[in-house]
């Protein structure tokens, strides 16, 4: 049998009623009143900094001057911002008596008042039954109890959480709960139930929940809490990489979850002369430092290296990798460069494994020697694609590297599209010259692009460039596609009604025509969570699925 524990401490509420008081200057405050770890916490601001702020409470009812009936009274300075915290409990009730009732905090300083009624119950006894709870189920019982609620609240438990949770939730909580030790007293109690709640919530995997679970277990990277960031893009970035890491199953995980997140943002936002630098820094903690990406990226040469930085940092611009594996693929892409001045993007020379969906072309643009389509060796990478990129294959559309991969889900460029989307519709374009600044008449991709661009299927990112060398985005492959359909398409059927994507209001006003084209023809379908996400960068395996529709479509 357990030692039985027995709390004297009679403290606490349930539901309270929140008031405010602003002076004329809107400066003096005492509007936040809350129940934290067994405590009653209430936070505001003073006119100016170490301003006196006295605070008092009495039941409803008793008169606040009358010294016997003042349940708590204390007086403190605001601090150098001119902000205060006051955490308290109230004194014991005489024997007999219940401290369980309506309750009225005054709050005052230089003149100026605030009154805040409250209730509270005693948690004596709930915190005496979750100490002494013998299993998880004797926990879950006891939150489960709504006769228990309000004394829970008043514990400092977050009930209204709680109750965002599932079974499996409330079974995992109990069990980080109960396992991790309660403790023996309000205030660890309180605390370990907030870090139980907080892990449980992360585990859901749901955006919204992984947010307040954070909030909750508060994770440090180096002195810097989760709840003293204020940057809303780091917060919203690192709590989707959180959400999508399988390692976020405890509290130790959700700690270390949250400093990946941190070093991969970091990697995402970094520019093309440190992104190389802060990837090592990073190496060994993300667990990178014996992949074949990584060890790739570490022996590229001088120049390579800067390249690739280029290339990561562009593609990086255009969709953000929120997994370890992600940026390992991102990292591969934009450290290879196909030989010869070929679709890679690069004549550095290196591996023939690269990102071209456009074929490997000299600079005459014609065919050299790959790989039969049979012979693609990772089409099990995106088996949804398979057919389209075999039979963009067997047409000599698109074709594989050297070593017998097609490398499904790397990025495409501009220029690799084009030379897709020219040979796939044979399409003739006039002979006038295009002077786009970054375009070199001498390279394997000016005739494509020439042809297109006087056709009128692609235009420049700008009146001065093309975007060599950018990777293309979805929205951007919805325009050149339906370009396509609008000069060679007769009586097309649409297959169904558009339905508007949840990221609708992200897709660009020259773009959503041409989304809303693909969609109707069957051709695109969006995300799961029903986005289209029209800045992401599209991937080889993409690329091929879209043009074979259209070709079916145009037959």
């Amino acid at each position: 049998m357990k030692k039985i524990f027995k709390i004297s401490a009679c403290f606490l509420a349930a539901a309270m009623v929140l008031t405010s008081a602003v002076c004329a200057e809107n400066s003096f405050t005492a509007s936040e009143v809350s129940f934290k770890n067994g405590l009653i916490f209430i936070s505001g601001t003073t006119p100016s900094a170490n301003m006196s702020v006295a605070v008092s409470a009495v039941k409803n009812g008793d008169d606040k001057g009358d010294v016997s009936a003042l349940c708590y009274v204390d007086e403190i300075l605001s601090d150098g911002s001119a902000k205060y915290e006051i955490s308290f409990n109230l004194k014991d009730a005489p024997i007999g008596e219940t401290l369980t009732g309506d309750y009225v905090l005054y709050v005052k300083c230089g003149g100026k008042s605030a009154q805040l009624p409250f209730k509270y119950s005693d948690y004596t006894a709930v915190l005496n039954l979750i100490i002494n709870a013998e299993s998880e189920d004797e926990i879950k019982n006891i939150l489960a109890n709504k006769d228990e609620t309000d004394s829970l609240k008043a514990l400092g438990f977050d009930m209204d959480l709680y109750n965002l949770l599932d079974e499996s939730g409330k079974n995992l909580l109990c069990g980080f709960f109960y396992n991790g030790g309660v403790g023996t007293d309000a205030e660890t109690v309180s605390q370990k139930f907030a870090l139980s709640l907080g892990t449980a919530l992360v585990c859901t995997k749901d955006e919204k929940n992984v947010l307040s679970g954070l909030k909750l277990v508060d994770p440090t990277v180096g002195d810097v809490k989760f709840s003293a960031i204020t940057d809303k893009t780091y917060i919203n970035f690192t709590v989707s990489c959180v959400a999508l890491d399988d390692i976020a199953k405890d509290l130790n995980g959700v700690s270390e979850s949250f400093k990946k997140a941190d070093a991969l943002y970091k990697i995402n936002t970094a520019s093309a002369g440190k992104i190389s630098e802060i990837i090592t820094a990073n190496a060994e903690f993300l667990k990178i430092t014996n992949s074949d990406e990584y060890k790739k990226w570490q022996n590229l040469s001088d120049s390579d290296s800067e390249k690739a930085a280029v290339n990561l940092v562009n593609a990086l611009g255009k969709s953000k990798v929120k997994t370890v594996s992600a940026l390992l693929g991102a990292m591969d892409s934009a450290s290879t460069f196909e030989s010869g001045g070929n679709g890679g993007g690069s004549s550095s020379g290196g591996s023939s494994k690269g990102g071209s969906a456009g074929g490997n072309y000299n600079l005459s643009g014609t065919n050299t020697v790959v790989p039969t389509a049979e012979k693609f060796s990772d089409l099990s990478l995106a088996p949804w694609a398979k057919d389209a990129i075999l039979t963009l294959a067997d047409k000599n559309i698109i074709s594989g590297y050297g070593d017998g991969t097609f490398l499904p889900n790397n990025l495409i460029k501009r220029e690799e599209l084009t030379k897709i989307i020219v040979t796939a519709f044979e399409i003739e374009g006039s002979d006038g010259d295009i002077n786009f600044a970054d375009i070199n008449k001498n390279e394997w991709y000016y005739p494509f692009v020439k042809k297109a661009y006087n056709a009128g299927i692609v235009k420049g990112m700008s009146d001065e460039t093309f975007g060599t060398s950018s990777y293309v985005t979805r929205q951007d492959i919805a325009v050149m596609l339906s370009r396509v359909l609008e000069k060679y398409g007769k009586n097309l059927e649409y297959t169904k009604d558009y339905t508007a994507f949840a990221d609708e209001n992200e897709i660009s006003a020259y773009a959503l025509d041409g989304v809303k084209t693909l969609y109707k023809l069957g051709v695109i379908s969006g995300y799961e969570d029903g986005t289209f996400k029209p800045s992401g960068s599209a991937t080889r395996a993409e690329v091929a699925y879209m043009v074979n529709s259209i070709l079916n479509i145009l037959k």
